[in-house]
């Protein structure tokens, strides 16, 4: 009987032809292999967020918290309950046993036994049942330099958009991208020579433009600061806004009332590239996409 090396060296072209074979099936396998970054692995829990506005963190723990955990502690397979209750907001995280094949069935589980809780108070929010996901960005991209914010928000925003319809991205989160706000600084001394109430400035503010919020924030030099949303409102426009008539028959506006702004939101989050302020877009994939 002949070894295999004997057979090889006697039969070459079935050799070579097998060689070729496993070669371009190599690389048709490598081709279709998803390459990762970070490996993939899904956290057994599920959150289940609630808000309620304007209730204290204990009478908000009575109503909605408290009944949440009974109810998902009537679900099978959990292994922990924990739950963060403040002013406004009730947070109930449930973790399952590790054994569990499928997180999805059990958020599914979870939103039932919730939506069959009679007690919730009618004022508060929907109540949103999401599954823990882990999330690594693929890339960071910047957008920084020495052009005016408005530039960069519009050069962001617009390769914010074509990092999106990329096949394979899930998301793309800015950090450092503010939206534009209509800001309205209103002088109360010349509220108080012109008999105007900032209640009545608020009410012509929100009847006009609507987007306006319920509420004012008091400046350091005294002014009364308002704000709304940039989108749809021009600042020409919410300076012609009339407040009421004056004795003459004039029609006192919010411009002689106080100063309007056409600038952004006060930043929450800050990117810095090189020592510039900057927007940063984190790119994260679908889980089948392909990291490179």
């Amino acid at each position: 009987m002949k070894s295999v090396g004997r057979w090889s060296v006697d039969n070459r072209v079935p050799v070579n032809i097998l060689m070729v074979l496993l070669i371009v099936g190599g690389l048709f396998a490598f081709s279709g292999t998803r390459r990762e970054v970070f490996p993939i692995f899904t956290m057994k829990m599920v959150t289940v967020v609630t808000p309620y506005f304007g209730v204290s963190p204990a009478e908000l723990e009575q109503l909605v918290t408290i009944p949440i955990e009974n109810a998902v502690a009537e679900v099978s397979d959990v292994k922990e309950i924990r739950s963060t209750t403040s002013e406004g907001l009730s947070v109930v995280i449930i973790e399952f046993e590790e054994y569990i094949d499928n997180i999805t069935v059990a958020a599914q589980d979870v939103e039932s036994v919730i939506n069959r809780i009679t007690t919730l108070p009618e004022n508060a929010e929907e109540t949103v049942v999401q599954e823990i996901e882990l999330n690594f960005p693929v890339i960071d991209v910047a957008v920084a330099g020495t052009a005016p914010e408005r530039e960069r928000r519009e050069i962001a925003k617009t390769l914010k958009r074509q990092l999106e319809q990329i096949d394979g991205v899930s998301s793309v989160t800015a950090t450092g991208l503010r939206e534009r706000e209509i800001w309205v600084e209103i002088d109360p001394n010349r509220l108080y020579g012109l008999n105007v109430s900032l209640d009545l400035v608020l009410a012509r503010l929100q009847q006009r433009l609507v987007n306006v919020p319920a509420g004012s924030l008091q400046t350091e030099r005294g002014e009364v600061l308002l704000r709304t949303s940039g989108t749809t409102s021009e600042a020409s426009r919410v300076e012609s806004v009339a407040v009421r008539m004056d004795d003459g028959g004039q029609y006192i506006r919010v411009a002689d009332l106080g100063r309007v702004s056409d600038t952004f939101e006060e930043a929450v989050t800050l990117a810095h590239v090189n020592g510039q302020q900057g927007i940063n877009l984190r790119v994260i994939k679908q889980e089948n996409g392909d990291t490179i």
